[in-house]
């Protein structure tokens, strides 16, 4: 049998619960799956909203993507991201940071970005969420 990585299933009312989460970890020791270190994930999750919340503009997805997107976005949406799913190199380098973050480094970015959270931010995550 193959060894797959121990991975926990998350689910977040709010964004106010998955910031608790965040800090709840961040405040022990974390051992990670996959190739990226707790502060990288931190990073990543800032800048994911960001991008989502249009507080900065993403990389330009490939032409193929952009075709089959409005088909394919029902199916891709309904459930999680697969593990191992490979952006292309682009957009890896947006979303995910190259050199390990510092934890506390990271949770700064973050401690940021939930400050300048508006009501309308918690609505879309909310509405993201349950669905």
């Amino acid at each position: 049998m193959p060894d797959i990585p121990e991975r926990r299933e998350l689910k977040f009312s709010s964004l106010d619960e998955a910031v608790a989460e965040v800090e709840r970890l961040a405040s022990g020791p974390v051992r990670t799956t996959g190739r990226h270190t707790f502060g990288q994930i931190i990073e990543h999750l800032a800048r994911t909203h960001d991008m989502a919340t249009g507080k900065t503009v993403g990389p330009r997805p490939p032409l193929i993507v952009r075709l089959i997107m409005p088909i394919a976005k029902h199916f891709i949406l309904k459930g999680p991201v697969k593990p191992g799913f490979k952006l292309p190199r682009q957009s890896e380098v947006f979303f995910w940071p190259e050199e390990d973050v510092d934890i506390q480094q990271a949770l700064g970015s973050c401690e940021n970005l939930w400050l300048t959270i508006t009501p309308l931010d918690r609505c879309r995550f909310t509405q993201s969420s349950a669905a």
